[in-house]
């Protein structure tokens, strides 16, 4: 499936990643879009925006896994290094996961169950 409009693709490793969603959230696309995007790719989404946190265990957003950055340094070379070490280090643990990774730790909760 092609990704959405404003959307890039960023390989790391074995990885494939989209970024770029994050602009268009402000921009009328929705949460839910988000994940049904994520969830038809079967995607983990990777954000800075706490909301994701609230939707996936209030509200019980269906998605794959969420992994949080909660970073100091919002620099592209940080999120490139956080995110290169935990897949290093936890890639088996990111589906069904919510992760919040920071340049000193990472948090890993299961999701609940939406799918």
């Amino acid at each position: 499936m092609k990704a959405p409009v404003g959307a890039s693709s960023v390989t790391l490793g074995p990885w494939d990643m989209m970024s770029s969603l994050s602009k268009r959230i402000g921009q009328g696309l929705k949460y839910p879009e988000v994940c049904d995007w994520a969830n038809r790719e079967a995607r983990v989404i990777i954000s800075n925006d706490k909301g994701f946190g609230k939707l996936v265990f209030q509200g019980r957003l269906p998605n794959r896994g969420v992994i949080l950055l909660r970073l100091r340094d919002e620099s592209a070379a940080n999120k490139v290094r956080v995110v290169s070490d935990l897949l290093a280090g936890y890639e088996g643990q990111l589906l069904g996961h919510f992760v919040v990774a920071s340049e000193t730790g990472v948090r890993i909760r299961p999701l609940p169950r939406s799918f």
